[in-house]
């Protein structure tokens, strides 16, 4: 579809009287907002009351002048145009105000305000211009002989009925409705939105629909633009703004609005209040109202160089404007329920690793005994505990070669489910297995048998994913993984390797190949992991993870007391192992002394 309208860095500021001695304060009712609607495309502007939605169409109508910005009109920039050509095009855009007690002249009758402007733009004559007038009452769901009635003689609903029948009298291209059903009870709300839909369907006009009300718009627009502050930070498909919101804000929004499909369970209310637009925050103008800001954050935020990505107040199409995290195209994973907080009752979290030594039954002759194996584990799991980690993972990490694709053994993997066992009743916490091999299925059956909540799926999920004739010939086995894991409660981790030579990929690796990991296994949690996190590079990439996706993102690897501050102000929670041994060395036992000074940074993170 081609464009019809078009807005590009609209900018418009009030000026308030300060006082006898007072100098005038500014308020930035709208600040460079930039949008499209397509010929017969519904776009929704919505936000928070006071947010700028409402100046924005009038603006776009030029009842208002804006300061600053373009509007084009079907390839005419309004903003150059004097009042005669101007005047021509009204008939082209036209609006429907919020009250419609109040934008009906109550001493004029329906038939005079309908035929009225079919006259002024002469596209009736004689005879015409009355059947036209009936033809538009019919057309909104209203019976003709209404039109000799006055306004006040109708009720709330058949008047906005009336609003858009005045509005289609001069047959236009786009209509700017401005919050229409929000002064109408919630019934009346539903028949006009019905006929929006259907007149937008049947006819073809563009609707520019501003509204608060999200159950409204994911109904009747075809893409979605959310404003905070003066700002578009957000703009998408409808069902891809609702389903996986990019920005903390219009994730904010849809969790705060209440839905039937909920039961009895309350719905969110977003927390803190909306910036007063004579006293603006500093930076992000979300921030005092975000979840994942902090005040360490924001400062480094503000002075660090970000990715390449846009900026606040101007979204890629498709993308959002979040300052802390600017969006790629790509989005990893479908939007859950926060697996980190609900397994470990906090976010971000911090999750240890119980490496076991090769058990019996493994491909290598390295097997040790199994009880020097399980003394080794509970005593780092002990360690652990009393580090005061939030869970761990019980690690099978010398079984399988990375280049070779063997199943779990049985016996391998009663062993470990005996061990895993164990170090969940031994310490109390959530813990997850990990059995780094190609044998997603029996990782589920070990993940039964010892009572764990979670499973990493590591080397299966990116070495041999990467692998097109892989994933075709374990097609079966994927299936019935999937199946398996939505009838058990086990949440899935999945890595999300940016590069890793031990695991076959060598190269930087996109957003869409790494999305791909991660719905190949219908994952709960990303885990970043493949890169060196503690330098800058690798904390863009992290950056660019954690915006990426839609779930809770964990780090994997190279996190130390130097930047596990940094790493959490991003990350849900973090994965640490070879720091906290001796030696660095996965088999040597856990460092209590290397732990503390490690809770103690991550601590003060969080």
């Amino acid at each position: 579809m081609s464009v019809l309208l078009q807005a590009d860095g609209l900018a418009r500021t009030y000026a308030v009287a300060g006082g006898l001695f007072a100098p005038r304060r500014l308020i930035r009712a709208v600040r460079d907002v930039s949008l499209t609607i397509a010929r017969g495309e519904a776009l929704a502007l919505v936000g928070e009351s006071g947010c700028g939605k409402s100046t924005v169409g009038r603006l776009l109508l030029r009842v208002e002048e804006a300061d600053a910005g373009r509007i084009i009109f079907d390839g005419q920039d309004l903003r150059t145009l004097g009042a005669g050509p101007l005047r021509a095009l009204r008939r082209r855009m036209q609006p429907v105000f919020q009250d419609p007690y109040a934008s009906l002249d109550p001493r004029r009758r329906i038939r005079d305000v309908l035929e009225a402007p079919i006259r002024l733009h002469r596209l009736r004559e004689g005879a015409e211009v009355a059947a036209r007038a009936a033809e538009l009452m019919a057309q909104v769901g209203l019976a003709p002989d209404g039109l000799d009635k006055l306004p006040h003689q109708f009720s709330g609903g058949q008047r906005q009925r009336i609003a858009i029948a005045r509005a289609l009298a001069v047959e236009p291209d786009v209509i700017i409705c401005d919050e229409p059903v929000s002064a109408l009870d919630v019934s009346v709300q539903a028949q006009v939105v019905n006929l929006l839909a259907a007149l937008q369907r049947d006819s073809g006009v563009a609707l520019l629909f501003i509204s608060h009300d999200l159950a409204v718009v994911r109904h009747l627009a075809d893409r979605v633009a959310v404003m905070y502050a003066g700002r578009i930070v957000e703009e998408g498909a409808t069902e891809q703004v609702f389903t996986a919101p990019r920005h903390p804000y219009t994730a904010g929004l849809i969790a705060a609005a209440p839905r039937t499909d909920r039961g009895r369970r309350e719905h969110a209310p977003m927390a803190g209040e909306p910036p007063d637009p004579l006293s603006e925050p500093a930076g992000c103008a979300f921030a005092p109202r975000c979840p994942r800001a902090h005040d360490r954050h924001a400062a480094r935020t503000q002075a660090r160089a970000l990715p390449p990505g846009p900026r606040c107040g101007r979204p890629r199409a498709g993308g959002s404007a979040c300052l802390r995290h600017p969006m790629p195209e790509t989005i990893i994973g479908a939007p859950k329920q926060n697996a980190i907080a609900e397994l470990f009752g906090r976010r971000p979290a911090v999750i240890g690793v119980v490496h076991l030594f090769p058990l019996p039954g493994a491909p290598r002759d390295e097997g040790r005994p199994m009880a020097e194996t399980l003394a080794a584990a509970l005593t780092d799991a002990r360690c652990y505990a009393a580090g005061g980690v939030d869970g761990l993972i019980v690690e099978n990490h010398g079984d399988i070669p990375f280049a070779k694709p063997d199943d779990l053994g049985p016996e391998t993997a009663a062993a470990m489910a005996v061990i895993a066992d164990a170090v969940r009743r031994e310490t109390g916490l959530p813990i997850g297995i990990n059995v780094l091999a190609n044998a997603p299925l029996q990782a589920l059956a070990v993940a039964k048998a010892s009572g764990a909540r979670f499973i990493r799926v590591n080397q299966f999920a990116n070495a041999y994913v990467a692998n097109e004739g892989f994933m075709e010939g374990r097609a079966g086995e994927v299936m019935r993984y999937r199946a398996h894991i939505h009838a058990r409660d086990v949440r899935v981790f999945a890595d999300v390797h940016v590069k890793h030579g031990a695991h076959a990929i060598t190269a930087d690796r996109s957003l869409a190949e790494l999305a791909r990991d991660v719905e190949f296994f219908d994952a709960d949690v990303a885990i970043a992991t493949g890169q060196r996190t503690g330098d800058s590079a690798s904390m863009e990439e992290l950056l660019a993870i954690a915006a990426g996706t839609a779930l809770p993102v964990a780090v994997g690897s190279g996190v130390n007391p130097s930047n596990v501050g940094e790493i959490l102000g991003v990350a849900d929670a973090v994965i640490v192992a070879s720091w906290l041994k001796r030696d660095g060395v996965w088999w040597n036992p856990v460092d209590a002394d290397r732990l503390a000074v490690f809770m103690e940074a991550a601590n003060r993170a969080r």
